[in-house]
């Protein structure tokens, strides 16, 4: 039998969410119940269409950055779910938009500062819950500033993150999904969701053409500096 009380889920250490804190936030939510969980795998394990329902997912920006795109994953298989990314300095929240597509996350995501007053935090998860978008000031700033660099980028470039840099170069070579996975220490969803990040800024149609247009550039490049 399913528990049928919805959760708000927390993914993180003590460091980032304390004992006391998760129980003043759960002393605020009563009809809630408020679970924490080590890592988004975990995370993942119990959510299905047949199980737990829950309404909200926090993950601490402490974590691993590919934690970042397996939130984008689950927030894509499920969308009633919130995605809300919590901070304590910006710079934790570019480093871990970085390992992502962000303009596809960002969409979705509220943003909790841990670093505010419990009433703050309160507020925000009480918005998040009734289905409204949380962004504090400072992070609105940075993804403006952002957005400024991208229109400012004429030059059409591939904006590629690090770490799909890495997946399109094993794409290349032609490794699995499964190889790519096992060679990152990554999920499979977590590899099907880079390539089609991929596909879509290279403007290709499958993971072939854009392994061709990733040894073209190369060759390009070579020649180039020879």
């Amino acid at each position: 039998m399913h528990d049928e009380q919805p959760k708000v889920l927390f993914i993180g250490d003590s460091t980032s969410f304390s004992n006391m804190y998760l129980r003043l936030i759960q002393s605020e939510f009563p009809d809630l119940k408020v679970a924490n969980v080590a890592s988004a795998s975990e995370a993942k394990a119990l959510i299905s269409p047949q199980g737990t329902r829950i309404c909200a997912i926090i993950l601490s920006c402490q974590h691993a950055r590919e934690a970042v795109s397996e939130l984008e994953s689950i927030a894509q298989t499920m969308p009633s779910i919130r995605p809300v990314l919590a901070y304590q300095t910006v710079d934790e929240v570019r480093k871990a938009l970085s390992a992502t597509d962000r303009n596809a996350i960002v969409e979705r995501l509220s943003f909790l500062p841990l670093r505010a007053r419990m009433d703050c935090t309160i507020t925000v998860l009480r918005l998040v819950l009734s289905g409204e978008r949380h962004v504090s000031g400072e992070v609105l700033d940075m993804l403006m500033a952002w957005k400024s660099e991208e229109d400012a980028d004429q030059n059409g470039h591939w904006t590629l993150t690090a770490r799909e840099q890495e997946v399109l170069e094993q794409l290349a070579k032609g490794a699995s999904n499964k190889l790519i996975a096992r060679e990152f220490d990554l999920a499979e969803s977590t590899v099907k969701l880079h390539i089609h990040h991929i596909i879509g800024k290279l403007g290709v149609s499958n993971r072939t053409e854009a392994a061709v247009a990733y040894v073209a550039s190369f060759a390009k490049t070579n020649a180039a500096n020879s």
